[in-house]
């Protein structure tokens, strides 16, 4: 999704790679807490393991089939058909796909206060690897 976004908002690519990717290493680690923290604030109860399997389901497996297809396209295609070609095969779906998503997201809550509580927690986790981001960049001088 955070692809998408920048390419609707003209975003600057590296950046966006670099973001995607510091988010990708820290959420591995750090989703599960995070979680755990803000659904105990609202005194609901989720098993750790259910946690975990969402871990696994929505982050290690995209992640995971997302190396396996870059792998296997550059091996058969070459890395010029997959960032020319291939990969914008894909460009209107993801967009659909994102729409998709944010229109459920507020149809299944079906109140306010709902979109809400979705909201502030991934505002916090956008801004928190944002900040996180910005200092190592800071700190490799990059």
């Amino acid at each position: 999704m955070v692809f998408v976004w920048s390419k609707l908002t003209n975003g600057n690519p590296a950046y966006t790679v670099v973001q995607v990717a510091t988010n990708d290493l820290i959420i591995p680690v750090a989703f599960v807490p995070i979680v755990k923290f803000f659904l105990g604030v609202s005194n609901v109860t989720v098993p750790y393991s259910t946690l975990f399997l969402s871990v696994f389901l929505f982050v290690v497996i995209p992640l995971v089939a997302g190396i396996v297809t870059r792998t296997f396209v550059i091996a058969h295609k070459g890395k010029e058909y997959l960032e020319n070609i291939f990969v914008h095969q894909f460009d209107n779906a993801t967009t659909i796909g994102l729409l998709l998503t944010l229109i459920s997201y507020i149809c299944i809550s079906g109140r306010g206060y709902s979109v809400l509580s979705f909201a502030y927690p991934s505002y916090c986790c956008a801004t928190h690897n944002t900040d996180i981001s910005y200092l190592l960049h800071r700190i490799w001088r990059i």
